[in-house]
């Protein structure tokens, strides 16, 4: 089963550039590692006071009404993301995906505690991973970013 990972920045947050200039490549670089997990970037910017998102693939329709902050990250079942007719389903980084209410105090977007969220998730519905599955998700030596503990 794959795993669909949404990381969604803005153009215009700061909190975006700083996670995209020195958390994203190693976040991207580790996804590549692990077969069952496709990562999709979606880009939001506004354009005459309206919020425009832009991934080089398709963007599930009801995932606009997801976004409440940047940068933001969901796990979504392949099946739900990649069908328009479906309701999405999945979970989202530092909020109950269903009621959109922040679940945690402290949001910290670094490769780390995203990485440690993707394993925890994976072990939850609708993702259900075997042990032996999550296992394999370890974090290996990052060429250029020096060894990561997660």
């Amino acid at each position: 089963m794959t795993t669909i990972l949404v990381v969604a920045t803005l153009d215009t947050c700061g909190a975006c550039h700083q996670y995209n200039l020195y958390e994203h490549p190693q976040l991207k670089y580790l996804i590549k590692q692990h077969a069952q997990i496709r990562l999709v970037e979606v880009e939001g910017y506004y354009d005459d006071g309206k919020l425009t998102l832009h991934s080089d693939g398709p963007i599930h329709p009801a995932f606009r009404s997801k976004i409440k902050f940047f940068p933001s990250f969901y796990l979504f079942t392949a099946k739900t993301w990649n069908d328009p007719n479906q309701p999405l389903s999945g979970a989202a980084m530092g909020l109950d995906i269903d009621n959109m209410i922040e679940l945690e105090s402290e949001y910290d977007p670094t490769t780390d505690s995203i990485w440690k969220w993707i394993k925890s998730s994976l072990h939850h519905a609708p993702f259900k991973y075997s042990t032996s599955i999550t296992k394999g998700l370890h974090s290996p030596y990052i060429p250029g970013f020096g060894i990561k503990n997660m």
